[in-house]
């Protein structure tokens, strides 16, 4: 499955202040970013989902982080215009931008984000600033039979 959600890529940033003074300070993005995911999941699902049919299996997660391109970078808008794929290596980290989109992506797609065993993530310039996330689920690994394993004695 594959979801993408317009806008540029928010990184994921800690819980600010303590005790009734704190607040998170991503709360609309993530909210905005969960939106996005809920009706696009829903249509590929071909209605309202609840959370038994959210995915709680081994999943492999790939995400493309497409950044906008800054006015003062003439040169990078040119090379992306040629087509070139050039990456972005400034702030945000990858990281962070990862942990925002799984958290995203948590109750809405995924029960958890603990079931991302393997993954993909890469940020990019691009013309159309968004953030893509292919979801694979992935197979048991299967265990060897008991009786295949012989002891030496």
């Amino acid at each position: 499955m594959q979801y993408v959600i317009p806008g540029d890529p928010t990184p994921w940033q800690a819980h600010k202040g303590y005790g009734k003074k704190s607040y998170s300070p991503k709360y609309c993005e993530k909210k905005r970013a969960q939106w996005e995911l809920f009706i696009q999941h829903a249509k590929a699902k071909g209605g309202l989902i609840s959370s038994k049919e959210l995915i709680d299996r081994p999943i492999r997660i790939d995400f493309l982080f497409c950044m906008p391109i800054p006015k003062s970078k003439p040169k990078i808008l040119k090379q992306v215009k040629n087509g070139e794929e050039v990456y972005h290596s400034s702030k945000p980290d990858l990281t962070n931008l990862k942990k925002f989109s799984e958290d995203a992506l948590k109750g809405i797609v995924i029960k958890d984000d603990n079931i991302n065993v393997e993954g993909f993530a890469k940020k990019i310039y691009s013309l159309t600033p968004q953030t893509i996330i292919t979801i694979s689920e992935l197979c048991p690994i299967s265990k060897p039979a008991k009786n295949a394993v012989k002891k030496s004695v």
